[in-house]
C-alpha cells in the first residue's frame, strides 16, 4: 500500500466510509479544492490498484490565541489544519487510519519545520472520533467541544515513540 497526492487516476467514486460528507468531500469537492490551493487530499491506495481505501487533508490555517488553553500571544497562531480523515467501511479495523494520520503528522511536522504551524487542528464530527483523537493527545480548544489540537511538540513526540494505538 502506498499514500500519494490525489489525482484524476485515482477511483473514488466507491468510497464509503459511512459519513457522507466525508464521502461527498472526496467524491466531489477534493480535486477542486486542490486546483484552488485550498486543501491537498492524500490517499492510501494498494499497490496496482487506483481505488481510494483513505484518505486524508490537509489545509493551512490559524487561530486566535485566546482559544488555545495554554497561548500567551496577542497574534493569531499558525496551525495546519486536518480537514477530512476517513477510511472506506470495507477497511475498517485494519488499522488503516493510524497509517493514514501517521502519515499526515510526518508531513505537517516535516512543513513545520519551513513553514511556521504551532498546532495540529480539527474538528471531529462525534463523540467516537473525538475519542479517537484523543487518544493521540489531541484537547479541545476553547471555542467548542469538538474544535481539537495538538500542539507540534506532541506531534513530535509521537513520531519519536509512537504508542500503540488502535
Amino acid at each position: 500500500m502506498r499514500i500519494e497526492a490525489l489525482t484524476n487516476a485515482h477511483i473514488v467514486n466507491t468510497f464509503d466510509c459511512g459519513t457522507p460528507s466525508l464521502n461527498n468531500y472526496l467524491q466531489l469537492t477534493a480535486k477542486k479544492a486542490a486546483k484552488k490551493g485550498h486543501g491537498k487530499t492524500f490517499v492510501l491506495v494498494e499497490e496496482e490498484n487506483p481505488t481510494v481505501l483513505g484518505y486524508y487533508t490537509l489545509a493551512s490555517g490559524s487561530i486566535d490565541s485566546e482559544i488555545i488553553p495554554t497561548a500567551k500571544s496577542p497574534f493569531p497562531i499558525p496551525t495546519t489544519l486536518i480537514a477530512c480523515w476517513a477510511v472506506d467501511l470495507k477497511y475498517k479495523g485494519q488499522k488503516l487510519g493510524k497509517k493514514l494520520l501517521r502519515d499526515a503528522f510526518h508531513k505537517i511536522y516535516e512543513s513545520s519545520k519551513t513553514i511556521a504551524s504551532h498546532a495540529i487542528v480539527l474538528d471531529a464530527l462525534s463523540e467516537d472520533a473525538k475519542a479517537i483523537y484523543q487518544k493521540y493527545g489531541f484537547q479541545e480548544l476553547k471555542d467548542g467541544e469538538f474544535h481539537l489540537y495538538l500542539p507540534m511538540s506532541q506531534v513530535a513526540k509521537l513520531l519519536e515513540d509512537p504508542p500503540s494505538r488502535s
